[in-house]
């Protein structure tokens, strides 16, 4: 398991940042060089993300294990697309730590969508590498 972890949490974090990149290249989210905290906890999440459904995972033993993993697992992609949905609605702040700061207000809309590939592609890469871990 902790290879796939590894080999996961790499692929994640390196995907999604290279994601960040094109969008802030295209004009889509803040460039990596103007906003780098965005792009640096894009990368961090991302890694993360993986490391925290590889201890869920673990707990997904016995007959029938992998089924009832990718039934959750699915469920847990979907509700997490709720962020995503509540920041392109303008339900939730860009900026937690200053939900006052406005600085990135236009685009709002390019940075729930790179949030909603981010949380689908690393669904993609657990189910590619930590999952496998998951006895059927």
């Amino acid at each position: 398991m902790r290879g796939a972890v590894v080999n996961g949490s790499i692929q994640a974090a390196l995907m999604n940042l290279v994601a960040w990149i094109v969008l802030g290249v295209a004009g889509i989210v803040p460039g990596a060089t103007d906003a780098p905290n965005f792009a640096i906890s894009a990368l961090v999440a991302s890694a993360f993300g993986v490391i925290a459904a590889s201890v869920v995972a673990r707990r997904f033993t016995g007959l029938g294990a992998r089924k009832r993993w990718d039934r959750v697992a699915l469920v847990v992609l979907i509700l997490s697309l709720a962020s995503p949905i509540g920041l392109a609605a303008g339900l939730s702040p860009i900026n937690i730590a200053a939900p006052s700061d406005l600085t990135y207000e236009s685009f709002r809309t390019g940075m729930a969508l790179v949030y909603a590939l981010m949380h689908i592609s690393t669904y993609a890469v657990v189910q590619g590498t930590v999952a496998r871990q998951v006895p059927n």
